[in-house]
């Protein structure tokens, strides 16, 4: 599973644990809203994890880092990634109700499996497929809710998780993709960045990262170093479909997060002159958006 099922149990023993494999921070990317940067990204932790039983807790598990290990029982890798919002150009504001999310595609031959929805499509499906608290969703139809998003509204506030960025203007990624082993299994996935407001998603860009475990079931990160895209990854559109969140009105749209800030006017000049500043604003976007 590519989701937090793993994680989330597990979430305070794996950030403890880390410590002992902590990685560099892979250098800070731009991140561009049309041709303006609007903040930064980064990646860390990225490498191969195994999760083995905990001696000291029945029922529970340890993740680590390689090598493997007698006892291990499953396979995989973990990714992180931290986005640093810095603000619209000047004269520009994010849109009324905009935030900061991730939506993540996997592809996988290995997918997950749900008692409502069925088996999800190896050519790509919006992560997670099926609730990680293994419940059908408070619908009761197979989805953890109605949103294509990574974190849920409460993970996305906890600052511990998902940063908050409605307040801190940073938002935060962990994933730890586990499965048991096998022989021949490839996990990858697109992690887009995307603002969103309403019922649509605008990509800033995406990481590919994932891992795969070959016919001796050894694992290895594919594509190892994850790369960062800037636009909405290949995937993404997916989430548009009926079997994902197009039933319920999600959209991926090419209209940016930052918009121009209306100035005040005393008179009809004034009026036009914000008038004539807007078009203009508006004009450019499109040619860049094209």
């Amino acid at each position: 599973m590519g989701h937090r099922a793993s994680n989330r149990a597990g979430v305070i023993a794996s950030v403890v644990l880390g410590l002992l494999w902590l990685a560099p921070f892979a250098a800070a990317e731009a991140v561009y809203c049309g041709a303006d940067q609007i903040g930064t990204i980064t990646s860390a932790n990225y490498g191969v994890r195994y999760k083995k039983p905990d001696p000291a807790n029945a029922g529970k598990f340890i993740t680590h880092a390689g090598p493997q290990e007698a006892t291990d029982v499953t396979g995989g890798a973990n990714f992180e990634a931290t986005f640093n919002f810095t603000g619209c150009p000047e004269g520009e504001r994010l849109r009324a109700g905009t935030t900061f999310q991730w939506v993540q595609i996997v592809y996988t031959n290995s997918p997950q499996t749900d008692s409502k929805r069925g088996a999800a499509p190896t050519d790509g499906y919006v992560d997670p497929w099926s609730p990680p608290d293994g419940t059908t969703g408070p619908g009761n139809d197979g989805y953890e809710d109605h949103k294509p998003f990574y974190w849920t509204d409460a993970e996305l506030a906890n600052p511990a998780i998902g940063g908050n960025p409605t307040a801190t203007n940073t938002l935060k990624f962990s994933d730890t993709s586990q499965r048991a082993f096998a022989a021949n299994i490839s996990w990858k996935a697109e992690l887009n960045l995307v603002c969103t407001w309403d019922t649509v998603v605008h990509s800033l860009g995406y990481w590919t990262w994932g891992w795969k475990m070959d016919a001796d079931k050894k694992v290895s990160l594919d594509p190892d170093p994850a790369t960062w895209t800037d636009g909405a990854s290949p995937g993404l559109s997916k989430l548009e479909k009926a079997s994902e969140f197009g039933n319920f009105g999600w959209k991926v749209t090419d209209e940016e997060c930052c918009v121009p800030v209306p100035l005040p006017s005393s008179s009809w000049a004034g009026l036009a002159l914000i008038a004539t500043v807007g078009m203009k604003k508006c004009v450019a976007r499109r040619r860049r958006a094209a």
